[in-house]
């Protein structure tokens, strides 16, 4: 039997643009959410809408002050190859794999267990704001507090990030929106800029999008928050969306588009099931 593709979005944007704004209708749009915030303002920008919500909250380590003049020493005593050999505290850095065992059994707010997310149902959107936390999580666990990482580090931290999106997106029954800063690369040979997913690696962040179905720019203009689908420096992509520059920050767009066409998809598949008979 054919299924409805679920909702995969991908929300890029500068701080301030309603990223995490526009989490908040997911519930106007009648689903449930569920997710995990590595950003302490993202709990201050929802907190109206939090206990309406099931989520938890991993925060990517922060730096002693000693640790911090610790490695500012070994960088002016030491050349930058032997400084990248030390160990770096990894053992201090384990808040990807918080992560990863919330994917495996999410507990939220109230110490409930949810079991994997993979299980969640079409009627949930489980969301990660944002993929800059996840960056920082990855590369701490690769390279502790180091003020850089080494090159096959580099390549095991896009192949870190990379799976774990593609394990969401490949296998949740729910729905999942990813929020993610926008890094301008200057394109050298026509002086533009294009806009990239900031993550680990350049060559990481043109492929992240190919995971979803919708790929769109949160922009505002004073107190209007849209999603652009449609901007000449990015590669955007809408399956749910509108093709057009300027759609409300709205899931409810999304959500009624695949409602319908699932409603659609079973229809044709009674008909065709009838037929058969």
């Amino acid at each position: 039997m054919q299924t409805q593709p679920l909702i995969r979005m991908l929300i890029l944007g500068p701080p301030g643009s309603g990223k995490t704004h526009s989490l908040r209708t997911i519930l106007s749009a009648g689903m449930k959410a569920f997710g995990i915030f590595t950003e302490p303002g993202s709990l201050a920008v929802l907190s109206d809408v939090l206990p309406k919500m099931h989520y938890a909250y991993v925060a990517s380590a922060s730096e002693e002050w000693g640790s911090i003049i610790a490695s500012a020493k070994l960088l002016g005593s030491l050349d930058i190859s032997a400084v990248l050999k030390t160990d770096g505290h990894r053992n201090q850095h384990n808040q990807f794999m918080q992560i990863l065992q919330l994917c495996n059994d999410f507990v939220d707010q109230h110490g409930k267990h949810w079991g994997p997310i993979s299980n969640l149902g079409p009627d949930v959107v489980f969301f990660v704001d944002s993929l800059t936390g996840i960056n920082k999580m990855v590369q701490g666990l690769l390279a502790g507090d180091l003020p850089s990482m080494t090159m096959p580090q580099f390549g095991a931290a896009q192949n870190l990030i990379s799976k774990f999106v593609d394990k969401i997106t490949a296998t949740s029954t729910s729905h999942f929106v990813l929020t993610a800063h926008v890094l301008y690369d200057k394109d050298e040979i026509t002086g533009g800029y294009k806009y990239l997913v900031s993550t680990i690696g350049r060559r990481l962040a043109p492929v992240l999008p190919y995971f979803f179905t919708d790929f769109v720019l949160a922009q505002r203009q004073g107190a209007t928050f849209t999603w652009q689908t449609y901007v000449a420096q990015a590669d955007l992509r809408v399956a749910y969306l509108p093709l057009q520059k300027a759609v409300p920050q709205d899931f409810s767009y999304l959500a009624d588009v695949w409602r319908k066409q699932r409603l659609a998809t079973e229809q044709q598949e009674q008909t065709i099931t009838k037929e058969l008979q």
